[in-house]
Formats: structure tokens, sequence, C-alpha cells
């Protein structure tokens, strides 16, 4: 008898530090992805940009409220020219775009892979025409943040 006392009191104890090692990891899991994320870009004397020259530096800050996945995509739309994981709450990554003039997009994602966040940069050469692409995205981004809206 005392030695099935014994048997299930160890049981118990083991059944009883599985039950609160999975509570601990599902509790760590479910808060440490965030649901909001603002992301704005800047210069390296960070000051707010968001047009830069084909070789200048993009400086990315994001503030969450928990981590993120942050992808950049090329101005095809498809190609991802950055990507970082598992980053924390805030910070900021740099780099330089690597596929040519266009409009970037910076996509954060918490667990789902849903954006909670999205910016664009643009990339343009220092001519004339460069003015004319940044009114023209300018008004393209304004109309593609109306149309989204609306849906």
């Amino acid at each position: 008898m005392l030695k099935n006392v014994s048997k299930l009191g160890f049981l118990i104890k083991v059944l009883l530090v599985v039950y609160i090692s999975s509570l601990i990891v599902v509790h760590a899991y479910a808060v440490s992805w965030a649901t909001a994320c603002s992301v704005w870009t800047t210069d390296a004397h960070d000051n707010p940009k968001v047009e830069f020259a084909p070789d200048e530096t993009v400086y990315v800050h994001w503030k969450a409220n928990g981590m993120i996945n942050m992808t950049v995509c090329a101005p095809d739309g498809v190609t991802i020219d950055q990507e970082w994981t598992y980053l924390p709450e805030d910070g900021v990554n740099s780099f330089a775009p690597s596929h040519g003039n266009g409009i970037y997009e910076i996509e954060c994602t918490g667990a789902a892979t849903t954006p909670i966040a999205v910016g664009t940069i643009l990339v343009i050469p220092q001519l004339p025409l460069g003015t004319l692409l940044a009114l023209c995205t300018m008004f393209g981004t304004v109309f593609v943040i109306k149309k989204r809206r609306s849906h």
C-alpha cells in the first residue's frame, strides 16, 4: 500500500511539473508577438525621410507591443530585399536598397503573417526626373491607402 502511495505521489509531481511548464510556454508565446506596430525611416542623422538615393543607407525604426518580423520587398513587389526575424519591441535596422530605383515596401508582422505595419520608401535617381517620380509616388501612395481603407 505504501509503495502505491509513493508511486502516486511521484506521478502527481511529474504531472504538476509538466502542467506548469506547458502554462509557461503557452503564456510566453501568447504575449511575446506584437499585435500593433509603428514603422518609420530616417537618414543617418535620425531625420525622418522617405526618399533615398540608390547608394544611401536607410534606417528603419519600429515600435511594437511585442516581437515582430520585418521584410523589405523590392520594387517588383515579390523579391525580398531584406528580412529580419524575431525583432524586439523597438529598435532600428539599416540597409542599402539593392534592387535599383522604385518603391520598396517595409512590412512588419506579428505571430500571424498579416501585416500590422506597412511603410514605403522611394529610391530615386538624383535628376529632375526624380522630382517628377516622387510626386507620382506620393499621389499613388495616397490612392493605395485610400483604396485599402475602403475595403
